[in-house]
């Protein structure tokens, strides 16, 4: 259950996504966010993923960016706006120092 185009898909864009499922949100950060994507789905589908154990999960772009040295910002930004929201953000230890 991916929300993405078919363009968003095959489009090689750095950048930052969000995995959402019934167990929360992970917020990631690539440089190719298609290929990543693909990790993830086939992680997820084979029972492999850390994070998300539900096979009914959607998959967004958040944020493209051209400076690939502002990934880790704006990936720590988007997890901690989610988190300060009130969502469950799955990793969020590797952004602050509070427990999942």
């Amino acid at each position: 259950n991916l929300v993405v185009s078919e363009e968003q898909v095959t489009n090689p864009h750095p950048g930052i996504y969000a995995i959402e499922s019934n167990d929360g949100i992970y917020v990631g950060q690539s440089k190719n966010i298609s290929s990543r994507l693909e990790q993830h789905r086939s992680s997820i589908l084979c029972g492999k993923h850390p994070y998300i154990k539900n096979s009914n999960f959607k998959f967004e772009i958040l944020e493209e960016c051209d400076d690939l040295q502002d990934l880790g910002l704006l990936e720590a930004k988007w997890a901690l706006d989610f988190h300060n929201n009130g969502m469950k953000v799955l990793n969020i230890s590797n952004f602050t120092s509070e427990d999942k």
